[in-house]
């Protein structure tokens, strides 16, 4: 069977223990920034990285332009996944094209996508996953409401959404916001403290939890990755 694991950055991973189990699979899906910090966690987030999703904010442009530039042919033996959110932002216009040069000067193999693009959004969009009306809906350009605010989807989404597609069965750990119980504040497995800005600030992670469980609940092919 074609599986695949999406490893997020949570804490949660911490003393899971699950890094061998996580680097038992042929494919494992990582977010961009944790691959610099995977060998000192190793025991409990793993190794293996053969798909790794960047987003294209100021710091996603920067951190990958430099660890690209750093070690090119670690980035040229995955596959690697730029997704964005729109095009018309500062950091899409000024800071991706300077990703993309580094990409290019070592001949790593990317793709840009918009975030969504797995989404299928009522009458805006025929093919992707949908999700009921009086859970979520989503606007033409991908965004929905949430407290009068306007959000867009999580790398975490987009990752589950694109390779729902690929794979027969898909494998979650390390997404904190699936928890029962989980801090206002984001705190990803190798931060020595949470963020002082909630990542919500951009995103509803809430809701995003919401649309997870109901992937999970509605197919049998997505579901978390548990420990021993």
């Amino acid at each position: 069977m074609n599986d695949i694991v999406i490893v997020g950055s949570g804490a949660s991973l911490i003393n899971s223990n699950l890094g061998s189990k996580i680097d038992s699979f042929e494919n494992v899906a990582r977010f961009g920034g944790s691959e610099v910090h995977l060998q000192k966690y190793k025991t409990d987030v793993g190794e293996k990285t053969t798909h790794l999703f960047y987003n294209t904010s100021r710091d996603g442009c920067r951190i990958l332009a430099r660890y690209a530039e750093e070690n090119p042919d670690f980035y040229s033996s995955l596959f690697l996944f730029i997704h964005f959110q729109k095009k018309s932002t500062g950091t899409y216009r000024q800071e991706l094209p300077n990703v993309i040069k580094v990409l290019n000067k070592h001949g790593i193999k990317h793709e840009l996508y918009w975030s969504p693009k797995y989404i299928k959004f009522g009458k805006h969009k025929k093919t992707g996953l949908s999700f009921p009306a009086e859970l979520i809906k989503f606007n033409r350009g991908g965004r929905y409401k949430y407290k009068n605010k306007s959000k867009h989807i999580t790398g975490g989404l987009s990752a589950i959404t694109k390779l729902f597609h690929e794979y027969d069965k898909v494998y979650l750990c390390g997404f904190d916001s699936l928890l029962e119980e989980t801090s206002r504040y984001y705190k990803r497995f190798y931060d020595h403290r949470h963020s002082n800005r909630p990542e919500a600030y951009f995103h509803s992670i809430s809701k995003e939890a919401q649309l997870i469980h109901y992937l999970i609940d509605k197919y049998e092919k997505i579901s978390i990755l548990q420990g021993e």
